[in-house]
């Protein structure tokens, strides 16, 4: 399946991928599996229109190389991947605040979460995709 992100709050289904802005989306999101799949063309797609990205990954030893390239093709923006079992709350919640610490602007501006039982839950979002 593709799809296509409109940062105006719309994720629908396409046969071209595409990211719609107007403007810089200088904001910072959370994706949980941000780093394999749709949730690295998800950080991708946010990444490519300015916004910065909190990788959330339960095991996989690359996602800290991805957060580096993302990095590296996006001068300016910031990407880091922080090891969590989404289905912990604790952990969730430590890992929010450890973003909140990291990311300019000491705010989360929406969540993508890959996974379908991921307990995340941040009350001030601009955006909150399941998938």
């Amino acid at each position: 399946m593709v799809f296509s992100i409109d940062f105006s709050g719309k994720v629908r289904t396409d046969d071209q991928p595409t990211v719609r802005h107007t403007e810089k989306f200088l904001q910072n999101y959370v994706v949980t599996g941000g780093n394999r799949g749709i949730g690295l063309a998800i950080s991708r797609a946010i990444a490519d229109a300015g916004g910065s990205v909190a990788i959330l990954y339960r095991s996989s030893p690359d996602a800290e190389q991805v957060a580096a390239n993302l990095s590296e093709s996006h001068p300016g923006q910031q990407f880091k991947a922080y090891k969590c079992d989404v289905t912990d709350q604790a952990r969730v919640q430590e890992v929010f605040q450890e973003v909140l610490k990291d990311f300019k602007g000491g705010m989360i501006h929406g969540v993508v979460a890959v996974r379908r039982n991921c307990l995340c839950n941040y009350s001030s979002l601009t955006c909150f995709v399941c998938i």
